[in-house]
């Protein structure tokens, strides 16, 4: 059986075993004062949601790198001190991927319809113009 979804949220576990759960997607390690953050969340590659919320966090890990399909992090109440650039870069780069495609299929969707509003106005002209080709209007 394959986890994708854990939450120890409000646990008070100090140092989660977490590296068994290899093909999890969404991890919620919030409410806990953890202090620092388990060296096998590194292996954690495909993980798209972390939150870590109301810790006790003063910095964010390295291992934060290696998480390239993580798309939410969430880190409010915590008390970080310091944040490297890298980590953002990192994370920034594969948010914006993630939005890009979400802009790119807004955009898809509005063009198609505006296409579609434009074929049926296309088509009400018609039944216009044919109505009125067929029938006098009194003035």
């Amino acid at each position: 059986m394959i986890c994708r979804y854990l939450s120890l949220t409000s646990h008070r576990v100090h140092q989660p075993s977490i590296s068994r759960f290899e093909q999890l997607h969404h991890l919620s390690l919030a409410n806990n004062q953890l202090r620092d953050l388990p060296l096998s969340l590194a292996g954690l590659v495909t993980l798209r949601t972390l939150e870590l919320d109301n810790n006790a966090l003063p910095c964010l890990p390295e291992a934060l790198y290696s998480l390239t399909q993580l798309r939410h992090l969430s880190v409010s109440s915590n008390y970080l001190q310091f944040v490297g650039e890298e980590i953002i870069s990192t994370l920034v780069g594969s948010i914006n991927q993630s939005i890009n495609q979400s802009i790119n299929q807004s955009i898809n969707q509005s063009i198609n319809q505006s296409i579609n509003q434009s074929i049926n106005q296309s088509t009400i002209n018609q039944s216009i113009t044919s109505m009125s080709d067929t029938h006098t209007f009194p003035r």
